[in-house]
C-alpha cells in the first residue's frame, strides 16, 4: 500500500471511531435525560403524595426510586464525561488524519505543478534552441 491509500484508510478509520463514539454518547445523554425525567416525575408526585393523606405510604417506595434515579444519574453522568472525553480526541484525531491527507495532496499538486513547469521550461528551450526555417 503507498501512502496515499494509508492516509485514506486512516481518515476512514478514524471517522468510523468518531461516529461510534458520538453514537455512544448520544445514547448515554439520551439515557441520562430519561433518568433526569424519571427523577422529576418522583419528585412531582411525592409533592401530591403528601397533600393526600391515604397515599403516604407511598413515599417510601418513591424515596427508594429517587435514590436509585440518583445513583443512576451520576453513573451515566460519569460515562457522558468520560465519552465526552473520547469523543473530542476521536475528533482531533480524526481532523489531525484529515489535515495530513490534504497535506499529502498539497504536496503531489506542488510537485505535479513544478513537474509540468519544468516540463515547459524544457521545451520551450528545445522550441528556442531550434533554428527555424
Amino acid at each position: 500500500m503507498n501512502r496515499k491509500h494509508l492516509l485514506t484508510n486512516l481518515v476512514k478509520v478514524r471517522d468510523r471511531e468518531l461516529k461510534g463514539h458520538s453514537a455512544d454518547l448520544r445514547e448515554q445523554s439520551g439515557k441520562l435525560s430519561q433518568v433526569q425525567a424519571i427523577d422529576k416525575q418522583i419528585t412531582a408526585t411525592a409533592s401530591e403524595t403528601l397533600a393526600t393523606p391515604n397515599r403516604l405510604r407511598d413515599l417510601g417506595a418513591l424515596g427508594a426510586i429517587k435514590l436509585d434515579c440518583a445513583k443512576r444519574t451520576k453513573q451515566i453522568s460519569e460515562q457522558v464525561r468520560v465519552l465526552s472525553t473520547k469523543v473530542s480526541r476521536s475528533r482531533k484525531r480524526a481532523d489531525q488524519a484529515r489535515e495530513a491527507r490534504a497535506e499529502f495532496y498539497r504536496q503531489l499538486d506542488a510537485e505535479r505543478e513544478r513537474s509540468l513547469e519544468a516540463e515547459s521550461e524544457h521545451f520551450f528551450a528545445w522550441k528556442n534552441g531550434k533554428p527555424e526555417r
